[in-house]
């Protein structure tokens, strides 16, 4: 994700998009940690697109192309059992709709932080007009954090482990 910034420096008219990044059995049967961490970490560092890749997979899977360059371990943002029609969603794709539900196409980032007490967000303006803003708390505890929009603010308390998204309009 850092590397996006120093392209960004380099090249500062270009965009930069995160198109191919995977979950897998490496993450344990939670992805919402790295799926979160993509989100917010991909747009602080001027990326446009966040994609966990292989949106459907078979559970054990499958398909890859079982080459040096495929994913035999990945996971897919949904797991389809061809012999049952089952599908799981997995915490990939909770993960991604923190903020594919509410930030619209052509929204853009306005702001984020990263606190020392592991909160970390990142806001969007819609272009309706709308504010959303993605929090996510990677600590070992439950967090309160506070919210501040122009004169108005409130305290949240998350949960360890956990994500929510705000979306507001006016000013």
């Amino acid at each position: 994700m850092d590397a996006q910034t120093q392209v960004h420096n380099l090249y500062p008219n270009k965009g930069t998009y995160e198109t191919e990044c995977s979950g897998g059995q490496w993450e344990g049967d939670n992805g919402l940690p790295s799926t979160m961490n993509l989100l917010i970490g991909v747009v602080r560092n001027w990326g446009q697109s966040v994609l966990r890749w292989g949106m459907a997979l078979e559970p054990d899977g499958q398909p890859n192309l079982g080459t040096g360059a495929a994913c035999s371990k990945c996971r897919g943002v949904v797991a389809i059992d061809q012999s049952s029609g089952r599908v799981t969603y997995n915490a990939d794709y909770y993960g991604l709709g923190q903020a594919s539900k509410f930030v619209l196409p052509g929204a853009y980032h306005i702001d984020s932080s990263a606190g020392g007490n592991g909160i970390s967000d990142v806001a969007f303006k819609n272009l309706d007009g709308t504010d959303v803003l993605v929090v996510y708390n990677s600590s070992s505890g439950s967090r309160t954090f506070d919210v501040q929009w122009g004169g108005q603010w409130f305290s949240y308390t998350l949960p360890a482990g956990a994500a929510a998204t705000f979306k507001w309009s006016g000013r």
